[in-house]
């Protein structure tokens, strides 16, 4: 791997210090407050440089930007372990994927929710209210990609549209994703046009 000046390494070890206790890779907001800056953006050079020498990498998955290069080590995550609420998922018509930011997080058990890799988007939309999934709740979705059959699944579709759907595999190659509201039609693609970013695991709703 390649050197680091001295505030690259300040900013890797802040990270570091993050995933040692098991916490979610820090917001830029939260990196920049350790480093004593004003703004996020000068923070952003330091994460692009990190990444372009190899000690971290940029997920697939848009919903949560980056990891460490190598997760050997890290600690269990603990029963209490904040994940973060992380923007909006559509339940309707796809719309541009959403991205980890500055966002709050949520603090719950992770064996409530079946442990793993969660994280928490707030469903906008009602194209789901068939099974339950409302307008302003918030979907615990477990990040992986394998799926089965009727699985409710946030999904990319294309290069920059996420929803939230059930998906049916079909012949010739094609995954239906499915709203359970009939208001809603059935939308058809190819299977490699959709990129299963996680299962549904849980919901939570304000009364």
């Amino acid at each position: 791997m390649n050197r680091l000046t001295p505030r690259q390494k300040q900013v890797l070890e802040i990270i570091n210090s993050y995933t040692e206790l098991g916490k979610p890779f820090p917001t830029l907001q939260e990196i920049a407050g350790q480093l004593g800056v004003r703004h996020k953006s000068g923070v952003t050079g330091h994460i692009k440089a990190l990444e372009r020498k190899g000690y971290i990498t940029r997920r697939e998955q848009r919903i949560s930007n980056f990891l460490l290069k190598s997760d050997e080590g890290r600690p269990a995550i603990s029963d209490d372990e904040c994940f973060p609420l992380v923007g909006v998922i559509p339940a309707g018509t796809p719309l541009q994927s959403f991205e980890q930011d500055d966002s709050p997080r949520l603090s719950f058990n992770h064996h409530f929710f079946g442990g793993g890799n969660l994280l928490a988007v707030t469903i906008s939309g009602d194209s789901m209210q068939g099974d339950s999934i409302c307008d302003g709740d918030t979907a615990i979705i477990r990040m992986q990609s394998d799926w089965k059959e009727q699985d409710i699944v946030a999904a990319r579709v294309g290069e920059d549209e996420v929803t939230l759907k059930r998906i049916q595999p079909l012949a010739e190659g094609q995954v239906a994703l499915v709203p359970s509201n009939p208001d809603y039609p059935v939308k058809v693609y190819p299977e490699e046009s959709v990129q299963v970013l996680g299962i549904l695991s849980g919901l939570v709703r304000k009364t």
